[in-house]
């Protein structure tokens, strides 16, 4: 078993940390929580069954800030688990991310950001806590502004990053870098920018690499529908493989109207599997492969559609996931995922909610198909407000999936109580 560098992850928690006592100066919102889950399939197989009783305690904090001179936004959770039967190991899971910002001169800008995911080791096995991984990624960087006239604007930021994986640190990373955007407002609602970025990648693993990135971008911000489009072309480099490029295209569109909001994402680009899709929220937690050191080329497609205009207590949405990952080395790692959901919220009462949720996650591994499934979950949530401060949820969940090894094929019931507290 690989042990955490805790040198390296001490680092990103102290940056996490000193992020979320900074708002402690305004309000944060905090809450903890404790509860337990009965499973009856514990290690997700489908012959050594176990039935245990699975504690987890947690911390979430939420804040955000903003003025003319600085922003600070912080929204974590924190997640520590604990196994009676000692099916797996006990863990802390950090989701979230945090971002300061600080208007030192007019002429000068410095950012600060954090974020951390819960990510597979192995995209074909099921989330146990011997296959996932807790990605952190920090970053510093300073804006250098140059502003001739109210049309136009001038940035150097010469940027850090480090990137960290709490068990699998033999992939771990930095990147130093500088990036240059012009940036015109063609209008109120309109700007462009031409943007050219260049990071130096130093890799634990004695190896080094080169990012480069050209784009053109595209913002509108109209009454009911925003839309940002990026094209270009993005490059890596590394001493382990053959240089891979791609077109790059970033599209982002939402259409808000009221009680309809409808959003559409679409990226096309390059990457590692060190610094894999960023933490990018909106991926799923396949998010590339982490047992070696690699460089892969996605696609991900992301739509979304909310409607809380069903009925008055109610609200509805549907979700379609698709993600593509063509790995440079490791071509068996290659997969296309198709991820579906519908949820729908229904207010019982006012102290009272009620969550059901529907997902169907079809992956396919080119090749490689005897790692292909198709996995069905379904939860059903009673949210109940007891006091002021204090909630109860209950969650009845049933997990199954159809593996194209039969062994491989399992199914799992399961029900939780937590309790949360609100400060």
């Amino acid at each position: 078993m690989k042990h955490p560098d805790y040198s390296r992850s001490g680092l990103h928690y102290v940056s996490c940390v000193i992020l979320v006592i900074a708002t402690q100066a305004h309000s944060l919102e905090l809450s903890v929580n404790a509860g337990s889950q009965l499973t009856n399939n514990a290690l997700k197989t489908k012959n050594n069954r176990i039935t245990e009783l699975q504690d987890h305690i947690g911390l979430t904090t939420f804040h955000t800030q903003e003025s003319s001179r600085s922003q600070l936004n912080v929204d974590y959770s924190f997640d520590y688990e604990n196994y009676k039967k000692k099916s797996q190991e006990s863990r802390l899971i950090v989701n979230g991310s945090a971002f300061a910002y600080a208007d030192l001169q007019p002429w000068l800008n410095a950012k600060l950001s954090h974020s951390a995911k819960e990510v597979l080791d192995s995209p074909g096995q099921p989330q146990l806590a011997s296959n996932t991984d807790n990605r952190h990624i920090t970053s510093a960087s300073l804006d250098f502004l140059y502003t001739p006239n109210n049309h136009n604007n001038f940035t150097i930021t010469p940027s850090i990053t480090d990137i960290h994986y709490r068990d699998a640190s033999d992939i771990d990373s930095t990147r130093k870098g500088i990036q240059a955007i012009w940036m015109r407002n063609i209008n109120p609602i309109t700007e462009i920018k031409l943007s050219a970025l260049h990071q130096n990648i130093d890799y634990v693993q004695d190896e080094d690499g080169d990012f480069d990135q050209l784009s053109i971008i595209i913002v509108r911000r109209l009454r009911l529908l925003n839309y940002r489009i990026e094209v270009g072309h993005n490059e890596i480099r590394s001493s382990f493989g053959e240089k891979l490029a791609s077109p790059l295209l970033e599209l982002f569109t939402e259409l808000n109207n009221g009680g309809h909001v409808l959003t559409a994402q679409y990226s096309h680009r390059v990457s590692d599997t060190s610094s894999g899709n960023q933490n990018n929220p909106l991926v799923s937690s396949t998010d590339g492969n982490r047992s070696t050191l690699d460089l892969y080329q996605e696609q991900q497609l992301n739509l979304s559609y909310l409607n809380s205009g069903i009925c008055n207590r109610c609200r509805a949405s549907l979700a379609l996931d698709w993600l593509k990952e063509d790995y440079q080395a490791q071509s068996t790692e290659n997969l296309q995922e198709q991820i579906t959901s519908l949820s729908l919220d229904y207010q019982a009462s006012p102290l009272s909610n009620i969550h059901w949720l529907i997902k169907h996650n079809d992956t396919y591994f080119p090749k490689d198909i005897n790692n292909n499934y198709q996995q069905v979950n379904i939860l059903l949530s009673y949210i109940r407000k007891l006091r002021k401060n204090l909630t109860v949820k209950l969650d009845a969940k049933y997990e199954s999936r159809n593996s194209k090894i039969p062994l491989n094929s399992y199914s799992e019931s399961s029900s939780q109580a937590t309790l949360t507290y609100y400060f």
